[in-house]
């Protein structure tokens, strides 16, 4: 058995908003990484500057680093600093073992060596040439570092929000889940705090609720009138169509010609019969059917039937005759058509009703 696929609008709204979060998140983590990445770049090319300019004043020519004065330290520190003569000496190196590049560009710029690629500030001064560089490798570790540190905000908040926005759709529809609840039966729904939105359809089936009773008042009068005489000859009556229409006319009146025809539909069926009553729309008109399995009406005597005190000859069954001639006289004072012919279903006699619609 296939399964249908939910179509609850709690459930779409939530996974739309959902979504909607996580897709915000991400691009918003995004957003803040790449500029926290810039940021941390601009911070290093800071300190480069900064470490090149309090190395301005100069150093003593004693200051030259020997093969065996540096160390792991010094090797691990983040920047690496060399200082030339205006004559190209070098007179400094913080870290001997780097692969520093062994030529200089005065202000920024990346260059690419057998040891990787170096970030490089190189100044000038009075007397000296000034050069600090960072391995590009640590530098982006440090600055992915950082990076991540402030999406972790996003990543907190967003669960948060996720909870938040459940908790709101919950509620909002809560007035939602009452209507479900309230239209098991066909009470009127209460449209009480229920959104704009949701209000006209919950009247609107309220208006549908009333007509459903009314239907189910009517079909309840129609057994009512109908379900003595056919119980005691085991008569099946149905409604086999219920068409909705409005009549103009006395309800009284259109009740005692359904009355009427349902009696005598039942007194001349055969017990164990069928009596069937049918309500079909038509264009412009509304038709009301009743046939039997009884022994129906001769073609002679169909209209003379709706005379008053006419009784067909041969009829076993008591009466004043009096029941089609006031059917026929409720007819004409509905402006409706009356007509009678033999049942192709049943087999009996078939009486239409075709009233025009009111409006």
């Amino acid at each position: 058995m296939a399964v249908q696929p939910s179509h609850s609008l709690r459930t779409r709204l939530l996974w739309l908003l959902l979504a909607a979060i996580v897709l915000t998140a991400v691009v918003q983590a995004l957003i803040a990484y790449r500029a926290a990445r810039a940021e941390a770049d601009e911070i290093f090319d800071y300190h480069m500057q900064q470490m090149a300019l309090s190395l301005r004043s100069g150093l003593p020519s004693n200051a030259v680093a020997g093969p065996g004065e540096d160390s792991q330290d010094e090797e691990d520190l983040n920047f690496m600093v060399q200082v030339w003569t205006a004559d190209g000496l070098r007179v400094f190196q913080s870290a001997p073992r780097a692969a520093l590049p062994q030529r200089t560009v005065l202000g920024f710029s990346d260059v690419k060596t057998h040891g990787g690629t170096y970030r490089v500030f190189s100044m000038q001064s009075r007397s000296q040439v000034i050069q600090v560089a960072q391995d590009m490798a640590a530098r982006r570790e440090m600055a992915g570092t950082l990076a991540l540190r402030t999406m972790a905000p996003i990543a907190v908040m967003a669960p948060l929000l996720m909870l938040v926005v459940w908790w709101v759709v919950s509620l909002s529809l809560a007035p939602v889940s009452r209507v479900r609840r309230q239209v098991d039966d066909l009470s009127a729904v209460s449209d009480l705090d229920l959104p704009d939105e949701i209000r006209p359809l919950v009247q609107e089936l309220n208006l549908l609720f009333g007509r459903v009773r009314e239907a189910f008042d009517a079909q309840k009068n129609f057994v009512a009138d109908a379900v003595p005489a056919a119980q005691m000859r085991q008569t099946d009556v149905g409604l086999t169509q219920a068409d909705e229409g409005l009549i103009a006319g006395q309800a009284e009146a259109l009740r005692i010609l359904m009355r009427n025809l349902l009696d005598n539909a039942v007194k001349y069926t055969p017990a164990g019969g069928k009596v069937d009553l049918e309500i079909v729309r038509e264009a412009g008109a509304i038709r009301r059917s009743v046939e039997d399995s009884g022994p129906g009406i001769a073609d002679v005597d169909r209209q003379r039937v709706l005379d008053r005190f006419y009784r067909v000859a041969g009829t076993e069954t008591t009466g004043s005759g009096l029941g089609l001639a006031i059917v026929r006289s409720i007819a004409e004072m509905h402006g409706a058509r009356l007509r009678l012919d033999r049942s192709e279903r049943l087999g009996g006699l078939r009486v239409d009703v075709t009233f025009p619609l009111a409006g």
